[in-house]
């Protein structure tokens, strides 16, 4: 190994560039507007980032580096902050939603929407997988993305009687469906500087317009943000939506909720469903070994329904494994007037 390499890869040297990006980025989180672009991935991957910190602390106590100690245990502290109550909520599951029943009779007697993303997985999940599941769930409105044309044209024959309105693009990576029971008065793809297409549709829900966008951006937003074309395409894009009205954007975004972009969706008076009312950290991605065999498991949330103010988030909830490298995300919608 040659002399530089050898300082490059030097486990101090190492430790003090890990416990300096931990700090430094998860400061970003607390700044106006989220983190700056270029801290994208590591704030993205802040969860994994802390975890080596589990290891070095005790070696470099070991060595007497007293200061690079104290940086690795700042980096656990961080991570415990950040994630183990989420955990928690996780592992304790979903609490009761009614302290009475007037609550309960409340809740039943407004109408609502539920809408459910999910992204299929290339053809992971079968037509049958997921007419099921939609059976069990009952959303309103469901966006599909990764669908295959295979996938698509079995799944129709099994859901036309709950869901008799669809817009198919199938093809595989850049596949989007909507199926839904309500009138579908517009829709069109959209396809922006990442190339990726978007499905818009306007439906018709019972008088009222819903502007609804299935979205799925490359995995480049998750690294660069707005310094790619897919971060970039997100605010054009939601920039077409009012975000005071009746509009909801739903699909796989490729990022998380530390990310500039959910930052600046939130900026713009969007609102993220699952981060109002969800439980726990609602991880969608990736499910073990899945995600190009890799053997990572779930930690992430990428998948989500936002919408605009004239909706209310009244739960949000993660779906069950149907065989995707994803899991679905579903939300209730009530209009606030």
């Amino acid at each position: 190994m040659t002399k530089p390499l050898a300082e490059l890869l030097d486990l101090e040297r190492v430790a003090f560039i890990h416990g300096v990006l931990v700090l430094v980025t998860t400061l970003s989180l607390l700044m106006p507007g989220g983190p700056p672009w270029v801290l994208t991935a590591p704030a993205n991957l802040l969860l994994l980032m802390t975890l080596p910190s589990l290891a070095l602390t005790p070696v470099l106590y070991l060595r007497n580096r007293m200061l690079l100690g104290s940086l690795q245990v700042a980096s656990v502290v961080i991570g415990a902050c950040f994630f183990t109550v989420p955990l928690i909520k996780d592992w304790r599951g979903e609490p009761r939603r009614y302290t009475t029943p007037g609550e309960f009779m409340l809740e039943m007697s407004t109408p609502k929407v539920r809408i459910a993303t999910f992204n299929t997985g290339v053809g992971l999940v079968s037509a049958e997988s997921i007419a099921e599941f939609l059976e069990d769930t009952k959303p309103d409105i469901v966006v599909l993305v990764e669908i295959t044309d295979r996938v698509a044209e079995a799944l129709v024959p099994l859901c036309e009687k709950r869901y008799p309105y669809r817009a198919l693009y199938p093809g595989g990576i850049d596949g989007k469906a909507i199926l839904t029971g309500y009138p579908i008065l517009a829709e069109a793809l959209v396809r922006l500087e990442d190339g990726r297409p978007t499905l818009q549709v306007e439906l018709d829900l019972n008088g009222k317009s819903v502007d609804l966008m299935a979205v799925h951006f490359s995995p480049s937003i998750g690294v660069l943000d707005r310094g790619a074309a897919a971060g970039r395409d997100l605010m054009k894009l939601s920039a077409l939506l009012d975000p005071m009205g009746a509009s909801i954007i739903a699909g796989d975004f490729n990022t998380t909720e530390r990310s500039p972009s959910h930052a600046r969706l939130v900026a713009a008076g969007f609102r993220d469903s699952f981060g109002d009312v969800g439980w726990g950290m609602g991880r969608t991605f990736p499910m073990f070994g899945r995600y190009f065999g890799l053997p990572i498991g779930r930690f992430m949330r990428i998948d989500y329904v936002w919408h605009g103010a004239a909706l209310k988030a009244t739960r949000a909830f993660v779906g069950p494994d149907l065989g995707s490298d994803h899991l679905p995300v579903i939300a209730d919608l009530v209009w606030r007037n």
